[in-house]
């Protein structure tokens, strides 16, 4: 009996395990952990990176001595960083400004040729939208000439440069409506010495547009580059198409009733601006008209 007794007392008695294998007496829940010798952890890995896992370890520090922030594979800013890890620095900056070739030193840029940068590049600038950065007399506020050119780069050329004469613009052509009368040979000379020629007439749009403009300037006869001086009857655009033959249309015409005439000295074609329908009739070549030059298309 004695020894069940005591065989229930060591029951009684709680044991654990401690780290050197020993087994020792649990700490009394009374007094806290009182007894129970403290063991220190090993070093263990974590589960998840470190806040500046993946930082590169060979970052150069920045001006101020503080260290670079690893690369963050967002677009680049103008800081002096590779931010996009592809070994450049700044290039195609999100905060950068625009800059345009300017390769006529007109002191304006190609809109055309531009880029995004934090400094301007060589022979870039940031004043950009010259029309023609090969010529340096072209570009924004220059004064416009009457040479078939927009030298002023505003989307229309010679707008009141070419004296006696209203500038229109029609499809890809610009023309010049002159009132101040001149033979066929002497208007086209002046049409070709502002590089015009005169109007080539293609089809009923152009001719009832140029019908319009013209006779709210003069409500009358205007000539046209169509001729048959160098061969009776066959009449010749300016621009060498043969618009009539043997007494037929080649091209678009659009004659006045019993024109043209068979009558020699009648060479030369004017465009009827009073008539309705913008009628073509042929006459003397010497005599003076106001006239139409085109350029372009």
């Amino acid at each position: 009996m004695r020894d069940l007794l005591l065989l229930l007392a060591l029951a009684s008695t709680a044991c654990f395990v401690d780290t050197d294998g020993l087994a020792r007496p649990a700490a009394d829940a009374s007094r806290g952990d009182a007894g129970h010798e403290d063991v220190e952890l090993p070093d263990a890995e974590p589960d998840a990176p470190w806040p500046d896992a993946g930082r590169d370890a060979d970052a150069d520090a920045d001006p101020d001595g503080e260290e670079q922030d690893a690369c963050s594979g967002l677009r680049e800013i103008c800081n002096g960083r590779d931010d996009d890890c592809d070994g450049q620095t700044d290039e195609d900056p999100v905060d950068g400004d625009v800059f345009c070739l300017d390769s006529d030193d007109d002191g304006v840029g190609d809109d055309l040729e531009w880029l995004v940068a934090c400094a301007a590049p060589p022979s870039y600038l940031p004043t950009c939208g010259d029309c023609d950065d090969e010529d340096p007399a072209v570009y924004p506020g220059a004064e416009e000439q009457c040479n078939a050119v927009d030298d002023d780069c505003s989307g229309a050329a010679d707008e009141e440069a070419c004296s006696g004469c209203t500038a229109l613009a029609f499809e890809d052509h610009t023309y010049q409506l002159c009132t101040d009368p001149l033979s066929w040979q002497a208007a086209r000379d002046l049409c070709q010495a502002w590089g015009y020629d005169l109007a080539v007439i293609g089809d009923d749009e152009e001719n009832d547009r140029l019908r319009d403009e013209a006779r709210a300037l003069v409500d009358g006869t205007w000539w046209i580059g169509l001729t048959d001086q160098a061969s009776e009857t066959v009449y010749i655009w300016v621009d060498g198409t043969t618009a009539w033959k043997d007494g037929r249309s080649l091209t678009f015409t659009s004659w006045h009733d019993g024109a043209p005439s068979s009558h020699e000295p009648e060479d030369c074609v004017q465009l009827d601006a009073h008539s309705p329908e913008g009628f073509w009739v042929d006459d003397h070549c010497t005599d003076a008209r106001a006239f139409v030059c085109e350029a372009g298309g």
